[in-house]
């Protein structure tokens, strides 16, 4: 297992990495401004773990395939601790995550909103746990919680001091294991959680109309992702579609603003043949109940692919520049495409940066590797 205090991203590291130019302004002021902060704080004073905790705080920003490895952990907590209230701090794209199942999270906050964000301030919390596994604003506000416990990943020097009780990270270890390891002061027998499998239960009778609209032989494929390698393009999404529509299945498209374009292509072209184009126009909760209506789900890295994979749905999963042992458990029900180059994987920490010169290789035809699964398998 790496040593997770050896690796370094910088400022050069941030600026080459893959994402939107907002995301990297806000990493660039978390490295520039946090590092300060960081090093110019004390140490944490060292308090013992509470004997008792009536309420915690759990921080998860970030994306949503992160909080959905962390619903098992959070699942479990509850079942063994029932009565405590569990709140949790994430951002407005993860937050509905942690309302897919009712009663595991008492209250919701927001990093995007002051009067949220400032209400964690106003309550009492024994223990607060940082699942953000590097960036340094999450570990900041629990380090200026000064009554309760802290506990956070140690994946950085300047990290470790913020917390009572820095838990050392593994850079290749399934993140379920990791998460696991934060909340085993009082969690010991976590370890068990093997993987994200039914780590999701939807009531598909609160959704009388998907139920009416999507077929038994739906396929669902998800467009989008959270940066273009891991997403479809037309060409790409095209030869999918419509090799899965001439096995004589039908196809329904999910997937955010961004994969609009894509999929009114798709519909202008498939409408008649049995495609639903539902791109835009569902919550995430919707979108996770399609998922769980559909004979088989096709994404790539995302999110969605996780909550597929939780809701047991079988998955066509495409992989790239993603850390597979890191991220990936499949069962015996999926298949997975991946090419497995010397190059992958190229992102660590939310951090992606091809050393392939904007090739893409290690997700290069991969819509044929696709049609070839469905006509071996279909």
């Amino acid at each position: 297992m790496a040593d997770s205090g050896t690796i370094k991203i910088g400022i050069k590291k941030i600026l080459q990495s893959e994402g939107t130019v907002a995301l990297k302004a806000i990493k660039l002021l978390d490295y520039l401004l946090g590092s300060v902060l960081a090093r110019i704080l004390s140490q944490k004073k060292d308090k013992p773990f509470p004997t008792q905790f009536h309420r915690i705080l759990v921080i998860r920003p970030g994306g949503i395939g992160d909080a959905v490895f962390l619903l098992p952990v959070l699942k479990h907590l509850r079942k063994t601790f029932p009565s405590i209230i569990i709140d949790v701090l994430c951002e407005q794209r993860n937050s509905a995550v942690f309302s897919l199942e009712p009663n595991i999270v008492n209250n919701i906050f927001s990093w995007q909103s002051l009067k949220s964000f400032r209400t964690i301030f106003t309550n009492s919390y024994d223990v607060v746990i940082d699942t953000e596994q590097w960036h340094y604003a999450s570990a900041l506000v629990t380090y200026f919680m000064k009554n309760a416990y802290s506990i956070g990943f140690a994946t950085r020097p300047l990290r470790k001091k913020l917390f009572n009780a820095a838990v050392e990270y593994g850079l290749n270890d399934y993140e379920l294991n990791n998460f696991t390891k934060l909340f085993s002061s009082f969690l010991p027998e976590a370890s068990v959680l093997h993987n994200i499998h039914n780590a999701i239960e939807i009531d598909l009778d609160q959704f009388a109309s998907l139920r009416s609209q999507i077929p038994q032989n739906a396929v669902t494929i998800f467009l989008g992702g959270s940066i273009r390698l891991r997403r479809f393009n037309k060409p790409e999404a095209d030869k999918i579609v419509g090799e899965i529509l001439r096995l004589d299945e039908k196809v329904v498209l999910i997937g955010g603003k961004k994969d609009i374009n894509i999929a009114n292509f798709l519909e202008l072209k498939y409408k008649n043949q049995g495609l639903i184009n539902l791109v835009g126009k569902t919550t995430l909760k919707e979108s996770a109940a399609i998922i769980k209506l559909s004979k088989k789900f096709i994404g790539h890295d995302s999110g969605m692919l996780h909550i597929a994979i939780a809701l047991q749905t079988p998955v066509i999963a495409i992989w790239g520049p993603g850390n597979q042992s890191k991220w990936l458990r499949l069962s015996y029900k999926d298949h997975l495409i991946y090419k497995r180059l010397p190059c992958s994987p190229c992102t660590q920490f939310g951090y992606t940066i091809p050393i392939c010169h904007n090739k893409y290789l290690c997700t290069e035809d991969a819509h044929e590797h696709t049609e070839n699964y469905f006509k071996n398998i279909i």
